[in-house]
């Protein structure tokens, strides 16, 4: 017998309603809820409050030359103000300084005999210039005898051609002898002129940079001297600001080097807070952002404070910014806060800095 087909029975729908809460719905109740954790942690749950520490502008008073210390008129937590002397360093040793004095007055005298040399060279110049201008003298007057010999040959030889007893070129030759013995007292009176010339230039010349010469050595003496004096000063140390004295690292009658640290000085107030934004940083603050810089004393009073600088990078995290962290270094954002005036903070002094959230806009 064919079998008969039977109509499927029915479910009911408390039935359907139990299968889809058993089956599907734990699924679609932990998809939705790990979807609302990912926007609640992208949205609300990132680190909007960041441990911050009132800026500190401490001056270390620094010498820049060995020497002793004197004077030192402050202690440790002293009130300074800005000019006021502090402390000196006597940079300088008596024995050192006279020595000194008279190594430059050495070194003056050795350049000035060096000069003295060169001048003293010049005037035998001058005394070789004068020999030969006698000499060219001299020689000027023989050939002026010359001249006057040849002369007086051609005259009486120009009588004895016109009488043909000598011929033209015997003539000739006297003449010549003549023209030679006139160029030759010329080019001597050139040569006596060129010799004076250079003696009428050289001498005043000489006597001057003689003169002149001791005037620099001597000047040039005295300013050494002085430039030693200056530099052997006492070097007086002020403060360069309104202040406290927090540290006092040497005292009197004791030996520095230089670029020894000798006081320290500290401002009693302080305009920024620096803060770090450690990573995860998922939101970047802004310039000109409103915060929320709230201290650590029993009162927690709080005060609205905006963002000045943001840094271009991220840099190593202060110990003292991440007091449980185990890691060896860590990076963050620094960021400037505005000081508020109204919390009387202390520079080096810990506070909480609280960055609005992202959906949130503080005017």
């Amino acid at each position: 017998m064919p079998t008969q087909t039977l109509p499927p029975i029915p479910t009911p729908p408390n039935q359907l309603w139990r299968e889809f809460r058993i089956s599907f719905l734990p699924l679609i109740i932990f998809t939705a809820t790990l979807i609302g954790v990912l926007l609640l942690w992208r949205q609300y749950v990132v680190p909007i409050s960041v441990l911050g520490l009132v800026q500190t502008n401490s001056v270390q008073i620094v010498t820049t030359q060995a020497g002793l210390v004197s004077n030192l008129t402050v202690r440790q937590f002293d009130w300074v103000t800005n000019g006021q002397p502090l402390a000196s360093v006597v940079v300088f040793d008596p024995e050192v300084t006279h020595a000194a004095l008279i190594k430059a007055v050495s070194d003056s005298q050795i350049f000035g005999e060096r000069m003295d040399i060169n001048i003293d060279g010049r005037r035998q110049t001058i005394a070789t210039l004068a020999v030969n201008l006698l000499a060219a003298k001299t020689l000027l007057n023989q050939d002026k005898v010359n001249l006057s010999l040849a002369e007086s040959n051609l005259l009486r030889n120009g009588e004895l051609f016109k009488s043909n007893i000598i011929s033209q070129a015997t003539l000739d030759a006297f003449r010549a002898a003549r023209d030679g013995a006139k160029g030759q007292v010329q080019d001597r009176a050139n040569m006596i002129k060129e010799f004076a010339d250079m003696l009428s230039q050289l001498k005043p010349s000489v006597e001057a940079s003689a003169v002149g010469m001791s005037n620099v050595i001597r000047q040039d003496i005295l300013s050494a001297q002085d430039l030693i004096r200056q530099t052997q000063k006492p070097l007086v140390l002020t403060s360069p600001m309104n202040g406290r004295v927090s540290r006092v690292f040497h005292h009197s009658g004791e030996r520095v080097q230089a670029g020894a640290s000798l006081i320290t000085v500290t401002p009693t107030n302080s305009d920024l807070i620096v803060a770090y934004l450690r990573q995860p940083i998922i939101h970047y603050p802004y310039v000109g952002q409103k915060v929320i810089v709230r201290s650590r004393s029993p009162q927690r009073r709080t005060g609205d404070a905006t963002i000045r600088h943001v840094g271009a990078q991220l840099e190593n995290v202060n110990a003292i910014f991440i007091p449980w962290s185990t890691k060896t270094t860590e990076m963050g954002l620094p960021i400037a806060v505005s000081l508020p005036t109204d919390l009387q903070l202390m520079p080096g002094e810990l506070v909480d800095v609280t960055l609005p959230r992202p959906h949130e806009r503080r005017d």
